[in-house]
């Protein structure tokens, strides 16, 4: 989103990048990506006072780990408390690792995005964006073909159970070339797929409108037979009312950007809906309003995958950031604003393009390294022998 304005800075004309990266953030206004670039553009035109201050923000949001190699700041050092940020970037470059391994999905081309948990079978279930397929574990370990590309699934990405009707609910769409069967014809298909968790048979399937460019990307089951569903190529979020059978569009065509993770608060009152590159956003379902989730300027809820709502938190995978992390925001009393944050997992060596997760008990299961990114330009995946097996992380969640 910022490629005019990094170019700008490239050619170090500053005042172009100062001007685009100024524009950047009335979209986005705590991306570090973007306040990087910004502070590098003003320590380009001599404006230090303004780059420390976007440099000392970039260490209160946790992220300054490369800031201390960063040459654009070496004339930084005659503020007022640059030793003390300085020591607190360089404190950041060093990992935070509290999750435990557990285990390895068995194929390295599988490429996950989604995971569900049924707490009946004790099941864990991934989906696979390159094989088109979704996999049961058991609690043995077994690994089992759940669901494939002949009941229509294209790339295979958020889950949920609805264990009220014995479902697992799927989003699946195409949106690029890096899955098998490529056909350019399915560019901007979607739909919410429900298979009976006991014999895998698809029980519904609900499409997205066939006029425009979909990718139904990730869902959350509310209270009342209601499930939320993010559109991230629409920048939409949809409803499919269960009950009656029907999917229908919430919000309006390009409410979001990117819509990615969304959660629900208990009473099904409030949707937390991850856009990605911008930060969260608070939807009043009883109202309609969509409005920015209130956080205080340290901290940052842009880059977000999964996102799910855990005990007055919302947990959630950032990873768009540099290091990746798994961070825990904690929520207001009446959970329509964020008061504070709790990095769980920072930098650990085992993450890589961490995509989603699933809470289960007091903690979080997630991707650690998905190896979305394993494709050339043409859709092409890596062969085998540059691969790594997905692995399984489990982390604790805060205790209130």
């Amino acid at each position: 989103m910022d490629s005019g304005a990094r170019a700008a800075l490239e050619k170090h004309d500053y005042k172009t990048a100062l001007a685009g990266f100024q524009a950047l953030l009335k979209i986005s206004p705590d991306h570090p990506d973007i306040l990087l670039g910004r502070a590098h553009s003003e320590a380009g035109l001599g404006k230090s006072d303004e780059a420390y201050r976007d440099f000392e923000r970039i260490v209160r949001q946790g992220l300054g780990a490369e800031l201390p190699q960063d040459t654009a700041f070496l004339n930084l050092h005659n503020h007022a408390g640059y030793s003390t940020v300085l020591a607190e970037a360089q404190d950041q470059s060093r990992p935070i690792v509290n999750a435990q391994a557990m285990f390895t999905l068995p194929e390295r081309d599988f490429i996950p995005e989604g995971m569900a948990y049924d707490a009946t079978t004790l099941r864990f279930f991934f989906s696979s964006t390159y094989l088109r397929k979704i996999v049961s574990r058991s609690s043995a370990g077994i690994f089992d073909v759940f669901a494939s590309a002949d009941k229509g699934l294209w790339q295979a990405l958020g889950m949920k159970i609805d264990s009220q009707h014995g479902w697992l609910l799927a989003c699946s769409g195409a949106d690029s070339p890096n899955m098998t069967g490529f056909q350019k014809s399915d560019i901007g298909k979607s739909g919410v797929f429900i298979f009976d968790l006991k014999s895998g048979k698809l029980v519904a399937r609900y499409d997205a409108p066939p006029q425009g460019i979909h990718l139904f990307n990730d869902l959350v089951i509310g209270p009342r037979n209601d499930v939320y569903i993010t559109d991230s190529d629409e920048g939409s979020v949809y409803k499919l009312d269960l009950a009656g059978r029907r999917i229908t569009r919430l919000t309006a065509v390009n409410t979001f950007l990117y819509p990615n993770g969304i959660a629900l608060s208990p009473d099904g009152s409030n949707l937390y809906v991850a856009d990605e590159g911008v930060g969260i956003d608070l939807v009043n379902l009883q109202t309609g309003a969509v409005r920015r989730l209130p956080h205080p300027e340290d901290i940052t809820t842009v880059g977000i995958d999964g996102l799910y709502f855990y005990k007055g938190y919302l947990i959630a995978t950032q990873t768009d950031l540099h290091p990746n992390r798994v961070i825990a925001f904690q929520l207001s009393p009446d959970l329509e604003e964020i008061i504070g944050s709790t990095v769980i997992e920072r930098g650990d060596p085992r993450m890589s393009s961490p995509t989603e997760g699933v809470v289960v008990g007091d903690s979080l299961y997630f991707i650690a390294n998905s190896e979305q990114n394993s494709f050339d330009q043409h859709g092409h995946i890596w062969p085998n022998s540059k691969l790594t097996n997905t692995q399984i992380l489990k982390v604790a969640l805060p205790d209130n």
